[in-house]
């Protein structure tokens, strides 16, 4: 039963057979194949089955990128996430997280864009010249990439907010410039976030406005105006007379 699912009649030599091998590639328009990856590295991320290598692939095409595997790791909650390891092709430089996702969503749908990019000095392989899997570290939160420099969070609403990305993005010492997205957020997570900080903050407010301020900073500025706008707060001088005001 297995052979005959893996040896298969030839359509182009009559009588002859052909081998699946498990590799996968696509006809490009020139004539060419591009491999894009083993069948049996197939991952599955919320739903969607992803070739792990198609994302390599695209990844390698980055002017900044020498090698790069991209793995599904679990997360805190036991949901599956894209994690990319990078090889720079200038060992000093740190790579740029935020142009990287630009480059990989010009390319590749949403689900296919890793949530976190940790940068190596050189990929592990095994005895054999193959990518060691197993010696991969793990996301840990503080060895991923970042797209800004940690900026910690200063005002009690951006202290507030932090504790809640921490625990919705299961990640540590997210600063206030850190992008919600570039943290590994998807749309699913998303709306998560957006219900807890309802909730914490007594608001309601939607979807849009994360998308318009997916960073601390301007998140916090945008609830505290709606906070303080919603409870009619009046700022008072020490001599007025506290009569003439309806707080």
């Amino acid at each position: 039963q297995l052979s005959s699912e893996k040896f298969i009649e030839n359509p182009f030599v009559k009588g002859g057979r052909m081998y699946r091998s498990g590799d996968i590639g696509r006809w490009l328009a020139e004539g060419r194949m591009e491999y894009l990856g083993r069948k049996d590295e197939q991952v599955k991320i919320r739903g969607y089955r992803i070739e792990t290598g198609e994302i390599e692939s695209v990844l390698q095409g980055h002017p900044g990128i020498a090698l790069s595997a991209v793995v599904a790791q679990s997360s805190g909650e036991g949901d599956k996430e894209l994690v990319a390891y990078l090889v720079g092709k200038e060992q000093d430089n740190t790579l740029d997280v935020s142009d990287i996702r630009a480059y990989l969503s010009a390319q590749l749908p949403s689900y296919q864009v890793p949530s976190h990019y940790m940068q190596l000095e050189a990929l592990p392989l095994t005895a054999n010249g193959k990518l060691d899997k197993a010696q991969l570290p793990s996301i840990d939160g503080l060895g991923t990439l970042r797209s800004h420099q940690y900026v910690a969070p200063r005002t009690q609403s951006e202290k507030q907010l932090a504790a809640i990305w921490e625990e919705i993005l299961n990640r540590e010492q997210i600063g206030v410039h850190d992008d919600f997205f570039d943290l590994g957020g998807h749309s699913l997570k998303a709306i998560q976030l957006m219900a807890r900080i309802n909730k914490s903050f007594d608001v309601d407010l939607g979807l849009p406005l994360l998308f318009n301020n997916p960073n601390i900073e301007s998140l916090s500025n945008e609830i505290d105006n709606t906070y303080w706008a919603s409870n009619e707060i009046v700022e008072v001088d020490a001599d007025s007379n506290l009569e003439n005001f309806s707080i």
